[in-house]
Parts: structure tokens; C-alpha cells; sequence
């Protein structure tokens, strides 16, 4: 039996660190976007690449290091990155029984560009057809962003978690949001947990005079348990009982793709090892300081042993309970 089968697509990752010194790209604070110089030659940094990124794998990847049974489901390219990712995911310890290719299409492919310890996404993502497969049992699901037939797979997913004895995680993609709270409802109507941070929250429910009533009006949707991450602030969860509220590992901010994903495997790895509330996200912020202080999405993700070996060291950070 598996521990989790993750669900997502999964991407090829090139990483541009841009020169900060450099007045060829800037950030406009007041409209909150990043400039390049129009029809400009920009010199880059630094590039890095990052086979099979992507909130799926990802997960996938962070739930093995961390000791769970893992398997993934996902559609790649019939092409080199396609290969490279199903090589990665078998030395990660992840099965790839469920790793599936598109022989119309190629991998799909993130250019990030890295700017003041922030990241800029541009992002190409090819449609897939996403067909719920006969899994082998599994305690859980971890379910996130697909490009192709949402709303079709939503209802197979839907439909397997109620005839199944199996939970349900969920961490919706961009384009996954922009169907809306209403389009979703019945998958998060049978999440256990649903992982977003505080803009996706607000784009869904509208925005809240504070956190707690931000949350509880996400809660109204419909599942057990919402963690909302804040950056810099911390991270949130509501059970529809107890507000728990934690800070951050402090840590020399390198670049922070994945951080969320980090902080999602590191959660629900703990949840599902039996730890408590509090502790799941303990480690979900030690998992996302981790991986925000090395460049790309899976470099910091950690061991059992590690994330042990911090926490220990870290005795003092708590999440506190309202």
C-alpha cells in the first residue's frame, strides 16, 4: 500500500538569476510587476535546470525523502525531459507505475526568472486528457495542478475519493483557480486538507478584516482542515475548531520556487506519520526554509533524518493555538 499517490503535471524548470545591479530589469512596487528593457539584450547571472519541477512531483519527491510509500500519476512528454524525469523520480524512491506520455506534445516547460529573492513564473503547459487510473490502494491522494480537462477529471477524482477508503489533499494550480470557488466546491468537499496561500484564498472568498476570518470563510467550502501560507508571515491552519498560527525558520533567502510545495510535503508527510497539528507544521516550515535558502524547487528538500536533526535544534519553534 502506498502512503500518497501525488496527481499533477510536471515541468521542466529553467532558472534565470537576474543582476540586480542592473538597471535592465527593475521591479515596480507600486504595480507590483517586473520590467525588462523592451527589444533589450539583458545579461543573466546565473541559469539553472531543473528536471521534472512542478507541485506533483515535487511532493512526490519531499513525501519520499521524508520516508512515505510514494508513487505519482502524470502526464510528460514523449521526449529527452520526459526520460530524465522518469530516471529522477525512480532514484528519489517515488514509483513512476503511473507516469504516462503524451506522444503528441512535449514536456512542459517554466522559464523563472529569480529577482530580489522573489520569482517570476512564465509558464507553458500543454493540455493533457487526465483519466483517473485503477490505483493500487493508497492512504492518501495529493491532488494539484493539471492543464487540460479540469473540470472532467474533477468529477473522476471526485467519485473515486467517495467510493474509496482513501484522503483526499488538495493544492489547486493557477489554472485551477481560475474556475473559481463554485467549479470546486465538490473536490474541496472531500479534502481532508487543502493547502493554499493567502492571495489564492483571497481570489477565491474575497479578502477578510483578518487571517482568522479569512480562513473560516474559506473553511465554509467545505473541507476538514485549511493551511494557508503568508511568505515572510508564517502559516496558517483552521480545523473549524482550533486556529493554529506559525512563523518561519529564519534562513538566507536564496530563491523561492517550490517553497510552497515544500511546506505542503513537509505538512502532510507529518500528518500522515500520525504527528499532531502543531508538529505537521513544524515541519512544513523547516521543510520550505529548507528549500528557500538553495536554488530551485527540490534541491532543499529533506531527509527524515534531517528535518529531525533541525527540528530538535529548533525546539522553540512552535505554532501557537487559538
Amino acid at each position: 500500500m502506498y502512503d500518497i499517490i501525488t496527481i499533477g503535471d510536471v515541468t521542466t524548470d529553467i532558472l534565470l538569476d537576474m543582476d540586480e545591479k542592473s538597471n535592465l530589469c527593475r521591479v515596480d512596487k507600486k504595480t507590483q510587476e517586473l520590467k525588462l528593457k523592451f527589444t533589450g539584450k539583458i545579461p543573466v547571472a546565473g541559469i539553472h535546470r531543473v528536471i521534472g519541477g512542478g507541485n506533483a512531483s515535487n511532493h512526490a519527491i519531499g513525501a519520499s525523502r521524508l520516508g512515505l510509500k510514494t508513487a505519482i500519476y502524470t502526464i510528460g512528454g514523449r521526449d529527452d525531459a520526459g526520460d530524465a524525469f522518469r530516471h529522477k523520480i525512480k532514484r528519489e524512491g517515488v514509483s513512476d507505475k503511473y507516469v504516462y506520455h503524451d506522444t503528441n506534445n512535449g514536456t512542459n516547460l517554466s522559464t523563472i526568472i529569480n529577482y530580489n529573492e522573489e520569482r517570476t513564473v512564465l509558464s507553458y503547459h500543454a493540455k493533457r486528457t487526465y483519466q483517473m487510473p485503477k490505483f493500487d490502494k493508497t492512504k492518501w491522494i495529493y491532488f494539484s495542478s493539471i492543464h487540460g480537462n479540469q473540470e472532467e477529471f474533477n468529477e473522476q477524482l471526485f467519485d473515486y475519493v467517495k467510493n474509496n477508503s482513501v484522503k483526499l489533499a488538495f493544492n489547486p494550480g493557477s489554472r485551477q483557480l481560475e474556475l473559481g470557488a463554485d467549479a470546486l466546491k465538490k473536490i474541496f468537499a472531500v479534502s481532508e486538507i487543502v493547502f493554499v496561500n493567502r492571495q489564492e484564498v483571497e481570489a477565491l472568498v474575497g479578502k477578510a478584516s483578518n487571517i482568522k476570518k479569512l480562513a473560516n470563510n474559506f473553511f465554509k467550502l467545505g473541507m476538514k482542515m485549511a493551511v494557508i501560507t503568508e511568505g515572510k508571515k508564517g502559516s496558517y491552519c483552521y480545523n473549524g475548531k482550533n486556529f493554529y498560527k506559525i512563523g518561519i525558520i529564519k534562513t538566507k533567502a536564496v530563491e523561492s520556487t517550490g517553497c510552497g510545495d515544500a511546506y505542503a510535503s513537509g505538512f502532510l508527510s507529518a500528518f500522515i506519520s500520525k504527528k499532531t497539528v502543531a508538529e505537521s507544521m513544524r515541519w512544513g516550515a523547516v521543510n520550505a526554509a529548507s528549500v528557500l535558502s538553495k536554488i530551485g524547487s527540490q534541491a532543499g528538500l529533506l531527509t527524515r533524518q534531517k528535518m529531525g536533526s533541525i527540528l530538535e535544534a529548533n525546539d522553540f519553534f512552535q505554532a501557537r493555538v487559538s
